[in-house]
């Protein structure tokens, strides 16, 4: 049932880590953040949050997600 309010879409860790990557980039190469963002699909608000202070939940999360990305790279260089 439609409840009337805003859907929020949920986006993976992954998802937010490289879309803040691109977002700052882009500001670098003077590129203006309001429309970054509007590229990306993302509103200003939410960059800000994704960027706070993680919560501990958030640092497991990460935890997981930095785990997962890296194994690959862990076994090609031998730390294994």
């Amino acid at each position: 049932m439609f409840s009337g309010g805003i859907t929020r879409k949920m986006y993976s860790e992954i998802r937010k880590m490289y879309s803040i990557q691109l977002i700052d980039k882009a500001v670098k190469s003077e590129a203006r953040q309001k429309e970054a963002n509007r590229i990306m699909g993302i509103t200003e608000r939410t960059l800000q949050h994704w960027k706070k202070k993680p919560d501990k939940k958030d640092l497991r999360n990460l935890v997981r997600v930095v785990r997962f990305w890296d194994f690959p790279s862990i076994l090609a260089v031998g730390e294994i």
